[in-house]
């Protein structure tokens, strides 16, 4: 991929997957989330996630095994097990399961990708 030559396409906001479902609204910038494709192409194995709660509540999400996640809260707090991870925050995340708990008006990103 590296010795690809280099290509641009924009992408409106209103092109990208969003889901509402108990409290959260996810959007899907890069790569797939439960069957929802976001027409970003990328040449690697990466997800973007932007996720906003509307109530308070808990996204779970699934990490690949050889993957790496990367969570970064833009606005409140979020918890990761017994962590709190503030505004302008990053939290590394292993795989299996992850369970991310967020109040009302918290939003992060969430990155994931294979490493090569």
């Amino acid at each position: 991929h590296k010795r690809m030559d280099p290509s641009y396409g924009a992408t409106a906001a209103h092109e990208m997957p969003v889901e509402r479902d108990r409290g959260l609204v996810t959007r899907t910038i890069v790569g797939e989330r439960h069957g929802n494709r976001s027409p970003v192409v990328l040449q690697t194995e990466v997800r973007m996630v932007d996720v906003a709660w509307t109530q308070p509540g808990e996204l779970a999400e699934w990490i690949d095994k050889g993957w790496e996640a990367l969570l970064y809260v833009i606005a409140g707090r979020a918890m990761v097990g017994d962590t709190t991870v503030g505004t302008r925050e990053a939290a590394r995340l292993g795989p299996g399961l992850a369970s991310v708990l967020g109040d009302t008006g918290t939003r992060l990103a969430l990155l994931t990708g294979r490493p090569h």
